[in-house]
C-alpha cells in the first residue's frame, strides 16, 4: 500500500477526526499529523517565498511538510467549526501559497474527512469548497471529500454503519 500521512486539524485527541482518518486508512499504516501539537504561524503575505522559492517563515511548518512529502496520500481532516476548518487547519492551508509547498500538495493524492455536529449540509460547504477548490486550484487528484454529519461526541461517529463502510472502503 501507499504511504500514508494523515493531517488532522482537531483539538481533541481520538476524536471524530482522527477516527474518521483511521476508517479511511483502513488497517493501513500511517502517519498522523495533529496540527495543534505544532507552531504554525500564518502567512503573513510578505512574498520572501517569490524570491527565494521557499517560505521565509520560521515554525514547524517545514517539519511537517517533510512527513507529507514523503507520502503518496495524504488524509486531510478538520472538524466544521463555525461553517469552516479550524483556525490552526486553515493557517497550515494558507501557507499552501509557497511555491516549494504547492509542489508537494499537489502531488499527492488526497481525501478530505470533515466531521461537524450539525445536520444541515450547508454547514460544510464553504470548508468544503475551500479545500477542494484550493486544492483543485494547485493541481493535486481530490479522491472523496467525506462530511459527517451530527457527529459531536466522540462516541456518535461509531453508530454511523453506513459511513463507516464508505471511509473503509475509500483507499
Amino acid at each position: 500500500m501507499a504511504k500514508i500521512c494523515a493531517i488532522s486539524g482537531s483539538p481533541r485527541k481520538n476524536g471524530n477526526t482522527e477516527k474518521m482518518i483511521k476508517y479511511i486508512a483502513n488497517n493501513n499504516e500511517y502517519e498522523l499529523v495533529i496540527i495543534y501539537d505544532y507552531n504554525i504561524k500564518p502567512c503573513t503575505a510578505c512574498e520572501g517565498c517569490s524570491k527565494t522559492g521557499k517560505c521565509v517563515i520560521k515554525d514547524d511548518m517545514l517539519e511537517i511538510m517533510k512527513k507529507v512529502e514523503e507520502s503518496e496520500i495524504l488524509i486531510l481532516g478538520s472538524p466544521i467549526y463555525w461553517w469552516n476548518v479550524t483556525a490552526p487547519f486553515k493557517a497550515f492551508m494558507d501557507r499552501w501559497y509557497s511555491k516549494d509547498v504547492r509542489t508537494v500538495i499537489a502531488s499527492k493524492k488526497i481525501v478530505i474527512a470533515l466531521p461537524m455536529a450539525d445536520s444541515d449540509d450547508a454547514t460544510a460547504k464553504w470548508a468544503v469548497g475551500s479545500l477542494k477548490d484550493s486544492l483543485e486550484y494547485l493541481g493535486a487528484t481530490v479522491l472523496d471529500i467525506v462530511v459527517a454529519k451530527g457527529v459531536w461526541e466522540k462516541e456518535d461517529l461509531d453508530s454511523q454503519k453506513d459511513l463507516i463502510k464508505k471511509l473503509e472502503s475509500i483507499l
